[in-house]
């Protein structure tokens, strides 16, 4: 019988190899360059390209062979899976050789690991299988048809095998057909993410992908290890399993978290190749990627939702259960479960039909199936609200619920299942019937008093009125419930209106006794109390109003008084002792006299006197010394400011006005002031001081050199990192913030002094510097700012404030310094102070103004010269802290005398705590010491209006 032409021991077969003379001379450029491609493509460890003939397989490439292998060129029969594509004629795919009843007793088994095997026939050109190319992985793998067909598309490019001359021209179409296919590898390598590297991880290929994603350029990536990539989000354990994988010549899939040249993390889906070379030993990694970090973030998000969902179901207080169309419970939470009182597996798959509890109305009557919310909503599509129902639970207990539905679509509209939640109102409805017994306890409380006392809504309608209430106010005629107060007593005045209306905003208004004048036009003193009153959630519901009628006792108490006057008047004579001045009370005494005398002497001196900038820098000084009695009490706590929305660039221009008469006429200001910054809140004379401050001690860092100081604002945002750096961090919350640098040419400061320019009175230039920095950082404290500093020995310091900003329009400034004129007036004006120097004063500066003056040098010459004639005088200017009686007590006295005599409080502590002892009392104005007559004249405007 005639063998076939591809059978093994075929004649034609072996003459055909013999004619190829292909033993001898192997095309191994060629040859490699395929069994590589194979290898890459299919990512394999071993590809072979083999001549066979009766005995033995002859390697003409042998990529991924061990050296023990590959060394001798070839192998016995015995030992080979491609004999059986010889003989066969046609591709042969093994998925696992230990399996496979063709191979599984085959040597190459188990001496070399060869498990899963794809080879497709070599033709020479009489149609002859003369040899075969192949794959072979030590794993198993099921081999897909297009792989096969990309093993024969290899083969199909080398042609038909020939001889000499023949397989001259065959190797050169096989270089080129092996160029074409470098290209189709080309396309793919910019489809994907390729790298490779040497068996260190070094880098010596990377594709345009590869650097896109990265960040890096090919000449930063390739030379450098691929931990250049690390990101920090794998363990040791993790590259310890990938580096075994690959490095036992195996296939290594998974996703890799890799850290960006900017610092970023992406995520890819990697495959590495540990290619071998034709001696068998490994050469280098090849590692082909996909970015998945969308996919990866998307997964991430999705679970994150997921889980928030689910805790936010199981914390929900309220009961939640889902329906389907049959009634048929889905899912329930705990809430549900607790009131129900049901557990949730026997909840989940129970029927509406089904369910054991019995519901009922408010009023008793059975809830049948078909009013249950859920049926409605299921059978309308119309979500339900605040149904409330009884539910006896299995216990038999009663629980009152407020159940809402809402209904769940498909696509087409239609309802497929149902959303059930509800609260628990047992208690509340308890507490609703507990709450109206109470009210009619109330009301019957109230009705029956002995007092007067009345109960209103918000809108000040009576709700319910004692007995005494109609007796006192002579409205027994009259039922007064729902009727508003203001229409039982239109002659209600609008300070007790506003005393209402702050009651409603939770104030609580007392009275001892104030005078109520009735549209009949008698008088009624009453003593009463105000509050609001709350509803159960803490809300105010309204006001209620205990009144006393005092007349007759305010009558015979005002007998009373008149009587003990004088007593009382020797009882607080004792007490002078106490209102002894503080420092900053007779330094402002002092400097009252400086600045009034200086400002007289102003507007008494021609303009183009040369004597008026020595006055003028006598101001300046007596300013600074008044700011800095300022910032003492800033500093102690005791000082309050009085705060304004202002443009910070433009509180820099009006303090810098002060500034050049301040600093060396050697150094030059430069200003860089930022147009429409958002406004801050700031007392415009403390943050003058600040700035005043800095800049002078710039100019004295200085010193008699030329300089520069350079005065900046601008707005920045500030995170808390950078907060913390700063002086003040404590409770500053990051955000955006208004900031003024001074920044100067001077000496500089060393890092051990700077340590202790915070500290009080601490100076390197003499001693007796005063608070200095001390306050200039108690003064940003107290604005909510911060304050930072720079400096560098022999180059200067750079001072940084910053302030929050805050929304809203700039303020119009309380007071204006500059550019007022002086007018006159006319009338008698009392002056009352202890001390000699602001009564001579204040006594010349109005004098000046034109009024006339009468002088008293304490509070008793004051009232008995002002009991003379209480008529006479227009206005009192008062000092608060005086000998025998102080100014509170002067006040008092003088308007028991002449009750609309405006009185002026004059006083070297701030305006809130010297005006604290007349908070309602009707003071005309305060003036605080020391003071210009620009400031006296606003103040007697103020006073007069």
């Amino acid at each position: 019988m005639t063998q076939p032409r591809n059978a093994l021991q075929s004649a034609s077969r072996l003459a055909e190899l013999k004619r190829l003379n292909q033993f001898d001379s192997r095309v191994v450029e060629n040859f490699d360059r395929l069994t590589r491609l194979a290898q890459q493509l299919l990512n394999v460890p071993i590809s072979l390209f083999s001549l066979v003939d009766g005995t033995h397989q002859y390697f003409k490439s042998a990529r991924g062979l061990t050296d023990g292998q590959a060394k001798e060129g070839k192998l016995p029969l015995s030992h080979s899976f491609c004999r059986h594509v010889v003989e066969g004629g046609k591709p042969v795919a093994i998925s696992d050789a230990r399996e496979h009843p063709l191979v599984k007793d085959n040597p190459a088994v188990l001496e070399f690991g060869f498990v899963a095997y794809a080879g497709v026939p070599v033709i020479s050109a009489d149609g002859s299988v003369v040899g075969v190319f192949c794959v072979i992985d030590r794993c198993p793998r099921a081999w897909r048809p297009e792989e096969i067909n990309l093993l024969e598309e290899l083969v199909a490019l080398l042609g038909p095998l020939r001889a000499d001359a023949e397989s001259t021209a065959a190797e050169i179409k096989l270089r080129q057909a092996l160029d074409q296919v470098a290209r189709q590898q080309f396309a793919l390598d910019q489809h994907a993410i390729v790298a490779m590297t040497d068996l260190e991880g070094t880098i010596t290929y990377a594709n345009d992908q590869f650097c896109e994603i990265s960040g890096y350029t090919r000449e930063e990536l390739v030379g450098h290890n691929h931990r250049l990539l690390k990101s920090g989000q794998h363990s040791a354990e993790f590259f310890r399993e990938m580096y075994e994988t690959i490095s036992q010549r195996k296939v290594w899939h998974g996703e890799i978290c890799n850290r960006a040249k900017d610092g970023h993390l992406y995520w890819v889906n990697s495959t590495i190749v540990p290619f071998i070379d034709q001696d068998g030993n490994l050469e280098q990694y090849v590692a082909i990627r996909s970015d998945v970090t969308a996919l990866k973030r998307m997964t991430e998000e999705l679970r994150f939702s997921q889980e928030r969902l689910a805790s936010i179901f199981a914390a929900l207080t309220d009961g939640l259960v889902v329906r389907d169309g049959s009634g048929k419970v889905l899912g329930a939470n705990p809430a549900a479960e607790r009131i129900l009182g049901i557990k949730r597996e026997q909840l989940i798959g129970a029927s509406f039909a089904g369910s054991a509890l019995r519901a009922i109305y408010e009023d008793g009557r059975p809830f049948p199936d078909e009013s249950h919310p859920f049926v409605h909503t299921l059978r309308t599509g119309e979500p339900q609200r605040d149904v409330i129902m009884g539910m006896y639970r299995p216990d038999n207990a009663l629980v009152w619920i407020s159940i809402n539905t809402q209904p769940i679509l498909n696509e087409e509209g239609q309802v497929v299942a149902v959303v059930s939640s509800f609260t628990d109102i047992t208690h509340r409805l308890k507490a609703d019937k507990a709450l109206r017994d109470s009210e009619a306890l109330l009301r019957t409380f109230v009705e029956h008093a002995p007092a007067a006392v009345a109960m209103f809504d918000r809108n000040m309608r009576y709700l319910v009125a004692s007995r005494q209430w109609y007796t006192d106010y002579r409205i027994t005629h009259r039922d007064i419930i729902g009727m508003t107060h203001y229409e039982v007593f239109p002659e209600i005045p609008e300070r007790w209106r506003e005393d209402h209306r702050n009651c409603l905003a939770g104030a609580i208004i007392r009275a001892e006794a104030d005078l109520f004048l009735r549209a009949d036009g008698s008088k009624q003193w009453l003593s009463y109390e105000v509050r609001p009153w709350h509803h159960m959630d803490g809300s105010i519901g309204g006001v209620m109003m205990f009144t006393r009628d005092i007349t007759l006792l305010k009558l015979a108490e005002d007998e009373r008084t008149k009587l003990e006057q004088k007593l009382m008047e020797t009882q607080k004579l004792e007490s002078l002792g106490v209102l002894a001045g503080g420092i900053a009370h007779d330094f402002n005494n002092i400097l009252t006299g400086i600045v009034g005398n200086n400002s007289l002497a102003l507007t008494e001196l021609p303009p183009d006197s040369p004597v008026r900038e020595h006055l003028l820098g006598i101001g300046s000084a007596s300013q600074r010394a008044a700011d800095l009695i300022r910032q003492m009490l800033a500093y102690s706590g005791r000082g309050r400011f009085v705060i304004q929305k202002m443009d910070l660039s433009s509180v820099v221009r009006e303090t810098t006005q002060l500034l050049s008469i301040s600093i060396s006429k050697k150094v030059r200001l430069c200003f860089d002031l930022a147009q429409k910054l958002p406004p801050v809140e700031v007392d415009v004379a403390q943050i003058s001081q600040v700035i005043m401050n800095l800049v002078i001690n710039a100019s004295e860092a200085i010193g008699d050199q030329p300089g520069e100081i350079r005065i900046c604002t601008g707005l920045m945002q500030a995170d808390k990192t950078y907060l913390g750096t700063l002086e003040i961090s404590d409770s500053l919350a990051a955000g955006d913030y208004v900031f003024l640098e001074v920044a100067d040419s001077g000496c500089g400061i060393n890092p051990e002094n700077l340590k202790r320019i915070y500290e009080p009175f601490y100076t390197t230039k003499f001693t007796g510097r005063g608070l200095g920095l001390a306050a200039v950082l108690g003064i940003v404290r107290s604005h909510k700012g911060t304050l930072s500093v720079s400096s560098e020995v022999n180059k200067g310091t750079l001072f940084k404030m910053l302030l929050p900003q805050v929304t809203g329009e700039y303020d119009e400034p309380t007071t204006s310094p500059f550019g007022e004129g002086i007018s006159r007036g006319s009338g008698t004006i009392m002056v009352v102070d202890d001390e000699e120097t602001v009564r001579d004063v204040v006594a010349r500066i109005l004098r000046s103004l034109g009024y006339e003056v009468v002088l008293a040098q304490d509070g008793q010459q004051a009232v008995q010269q002002f009991m003379q004639d209480p008529k006479r005088f227009s206005m009192v200017l008062l000092d608060l802290t005086m000998p025998k009686l102080d100014g509170a007590q002067v006040f008092a006295e003088m308007r028991s005398l002449n009750h609309t005599v405006p009185v002026v409080l004059m006083s070297g502590y701030s305006e809130q705590e010297a005006t604290a002892r007349f908070s309602g009392k009707g003071l005309a104005a305060f003036i605080q010491k020391p003071f210009d007559i620009a400031t006296l004249q606003r103040a007697l405007k103020a006073a007069l209006i």
